[in-house]
């Protein structure tokens, strides 16, 4: 049952990263951003009501510290949508939100089997193939694609490695938290943590001096990417009850394949040679773990 639910938690968060790609593309990515976590905020509320919980101090510090660093990731994720390219992006903040989890979890006592190690390891190299093939001078435009603001394909991409990095990193301590959430805490913990968020990465936008407050019309698209992300939140949060967060995050990290599929079939991105290899061996390394 954690896979399935992991899968379906990456499953809502591919369809909400490419959403808001699509939005912060017309809107400032932190405008976007703060949509998001606010949107999600208030639909926790009932959720929280519905499902219940009781959760301890420790879980509480857990939600706001959780909440904070997805709320920056998902502010240098937006930036990165707009201004690189979907399919070199996602990819990377995939794979960071699989491994510092995975890290984390095996740190902290789980225990995955030697094949999980494996496929764990191997999301390393993934990473390495799909920062590089997305800024290769030997990709050609349409391997290397066109960044949403339609700027240069290879300077977009370089522009992407950055981006995609943080918010994997800030992604993948939210999974570490939700992880690390007793089952007694059950799903009372989401409006705090999505509210943390939204203060998270309206703090992020006004230290780089980004106008965060959504004055543009266009921004509040951003919604549909906050109820999607919602879901995404209770499913992993649901599986970490269920299993080891060192498993749990790489399969819920598959979502940038769902973000990739959709760039591809609506965006007409296309994927080149080594930045294909690099997602082959990122499917290969959650297989790996599913396996074991």
């Amino acid at each position: 049952m954690a896979i399935v639910l992991a899968l379906l938690s990456a499953l809502a968060y591919g369809t909400a990263d490419y959403v808001g790609g699509v939005v912060a593309a017309k809107a400032s990515p932190w405008q976007v951003s703060v949509v998001v976590m606010g949107t999600a905020a208030v639909l926790a509320v009932p959720v929280a009501l519905i499902a219940g919980g009781d959760p301890s101090t420790h879980d509480w510090l857990l939600a706001v510290s959780g909440g904070a660093v997805t709320g920056m990731g998902s502010g240098f994720l937006y930036r990165g949508l707009m201004r690189g390219r979907m399919s070199v992006v996602a990819p990377l903040s995939g794979v960071m939100a699989a491994l510092v989890p995975a890290v984390i979890g095996i740190a902290t006592g789980d225990r995955p089997s030697a094949l999980a190690v494996f496929g764990i390891v191997c999301a390393v190299p993934a990473i390495a193939l799909v920062a590089g093939a997305g800024g290769g001078a030997g990709s050609d435009a349409h391997a290397a694609g066109t960044a949403l603001d339609g700027s240069d394909p290879t300077e977009s991409a370089r522009a992407s490695i950055l981006d995609g990095l943080l918010a994997g990193t800030g992604f993948g301590l939210l999974f570490a938290a939700t992880g690390s959430l007793s089952e007694e805490a059950g799903l009372a913990v989401l409006p705090l943590l999505e509210l943390s968020g939204m203060i998270g990465v309206a703090a992020l936008a006004a230290a780089l001096h980004e106008d965060w407050i959504p004055r543009d019309p266009a921004a509040r698209a951003g919604w549909m990417s906050g109820a999607l992300g919602l879901a995404a939140i209770i499913f992993v949060t649901l599986a970490g009850h269920e299993g080891m967060t060192s498993v749990v995050s790489v399969i819920a990290a598959l979502y940038p394949a769902f973000t990739v599929l959709l760039a591809a079939v609506l965006l007409s991105e296309r994927v080149g040679r080594l930045q294909g290899a690099g997602l082959g061996l990122a499917a290969a390394a959650v297989a790996l773990v599913v396996l074991g």
